[in-house]
């Protein structure tokens, strides 16, 4: 009798082990599912925000390209003298060009010196000396082609928002150095487009040059317009600029991890980047894992009872 009541008490207490332990692997079973299924989502969704970035990206450097060959074949062989006595007529050209474009703050042609000899803004063309400008200086040496510059602030007397140029050289008729056509695009265009397709929680975006050096981003950060800024994904491009595949890594900038990606214009110096921050992600794990413990945890208690 007493050897029956001890093998009961031995599979009762099998079976109250068994009513922890079998829930409880089921449990960690529907989380590592849970986890990898949420990842691979995540993943599909940093790719997916990739096409769109890249695709629009794209679209603006190659208008901006368009405009550049347009303004080239407008004063293609023209004397700076010529410009000069036709800046009336080239600025209301320049000034409808600049209108049609929203990410384009104005446009410049200047002369070998580094003088604007007339842009889209006003007229006559201030007699200040851009040629310590980037978009100037890169040109000077021999002819790279287009040119993307670093994020500027607007010299005085001029103000407004930051931007960054995008410029091209302008060949004389024996090939030599001649002077630059240049055009500001808005730096904000891009952040305010990023903050328009970033409605995911931990949603983020950058465009920059393969160098590193962020030009825009998603979220934006107060930081020193003047000086290049190399978040995670810009050291990565700088290292790797051929490279694709999605990463995990943590910003320097603003300490956050994120799962990111990157890929390269063609043709252009420039990459775009997205990702979502792994908090975020781990977010949407939580809320998962705890539907399954409002009914799991119940039924367990219920059953150990």
């Amino acid at each position: 009798m007493q050897t029956a009541q001890r093998n009961s008490l031995r599979l009762l207490q099998w079976m109250m082990v068994a009513s922890l332990a079998l829930p409880l692997a089921l449990f960690v079973f529907a989380s590592v599912v849970a986890w990898v299924s949420i990842r691979e989502t995540a993943d599909r969704e940093i790719e997916r925000s990739l096409d769109v970035a890249h695709e629009h990206a794209l679209k603006v450097f190659e208008t901006i390209d368009r405009s550049l060959s347009e303004m080239a074949e407008i004063v293609r062989d023209v004397p700076d003298a010529d410009i000069v006595a036709r800046e009336q007529l080239l600025h209301l050209r320049l000034k409808q060009l600049v209108a049609s474009l929203p990410q384009v703050k104005s446009v410049w042609i200047f002369d070998a010196r580094g003088r604007a000899l007339v842009n889209s803004l006003v007229v006559p063309a201030p007699g200040i000396d851009f040629s310590d400008r980037d978009y100037f200086k890169a040109h000077t040496a021999s002819d790279i082609g287009t040119f993307i510059g670093e994020a500027l602030q607007p010299r005085p007397p001029y103000q407004g928002a930051a931007f960054f140029g995008v410029s091209r050289r302008r060949p004389a008729e024996d090939g030599s150095f001649s002077g630059v056509l240049q055009a500001s695009l808005f730096r904000e265009y891009f952040d305010n487009y990023y903050a328009r397709i970033g409605r995911e929680p931990g949603s983020y975006f950058v465009l920059g040059r393969t160098d590193g050096t962020e030009l825009a981003r998603f979220p934006t950060l107060d930081r020193d317009i003047g000086h290049a800024s190399q978040g995670s994904i810009g050291k990565i491009v700088a290292a790797n600029p051929l490279a694709g595949d999605l990463t995990t890594a943590t910003s320097p900038t603003d300490g956050i991890e994120r799962r990111l990606g990157y890929r390269g214009l063609a043709e252009y110096p420039i990459y775009v980047g997205a990702g979502l921050e792994t908090s975020a992600i781990q977010a949407r794990w939580r809320s998962t894992i705890s539907q399954h413990l409002i009914f799991g945890a119940p039924a367990t208690a219920l059953l150990f009872a």
